[in-house]
């Protein structure tokens, strides 16, 4: 039960370094999406080779490959920090005793992990990642939330029809 408690504290100290990271590329990538339809632009569907993919799918999975390469030094920010905590004996970001050749441990925030990252390799080195991170949170999870919710109306449905026993 302490080990329970103690992993539940440290997984709650994580939370504001995942909000922080995720925020950006979430309300980015919506924002995206209406600028882009409101602009005009991705009017027509993809080219026929793509398949079915729609006007408003593509302009979904458009700006989510950008907002995931753009936010990727906050996603290899937010990894050095969870991995620095997870160094951590009490699982915390201020324990000295977890200090490692990064450094980064003994103050693993969100800031001071991207400026760690800089001072390592520069830019290269807040871009890495950057391939896996497109290819995941740009294409794969672009693709999979529209089917997500065609799932949860699917269900919606199915609840309506059974609640009315068929009855429209």
């Amino acid at each position: 039960p302490e080990t329970a408690a103690r992993e539940r504290e440290a997984l709650a100290a994580q939370v504001p370094t995942l909000v922080a990271a995720e925020l950006p590329y979430m309300l980015g990538r919506q924002c995206l999406v209406a600028a882009l339809r409101d602009a005009g632009l991705f009017t027509t569907a993809a080219p026929a080779s793509w398949g079915m993919l729609g006007a408003e799918e593509f302009r979904f999975v458009a700006a989510a490959v950008f907002m995931a390469a753009v936010t990727t030094p906050l996603d290899v920010a937010r990894t050095r920090a969870l991995v620095a905590r997870s160094r951590a004996p009490d699982g915390s970001a201020s324990s000295d005793a977890a200090d490692d050749a990064d450094g980064i441990a003994g103050r693993a925030t969100l800031a001071s992990c991207l400026f760690d990252a800089y001072d390592e390799g520069g830019v290269p080195t807040l871009f890495s990642g950057l391939i896996p991170r497109v290819l995941y949170s740009g294409v794969v999870v672009a693709g999979l939330i529209p089917l997500r919710a065609l799932g949860f109306v699917a269900i919606r449905d199915s609840v309506i029809l059974v609640i009315n026993n068929g009855r429209p």
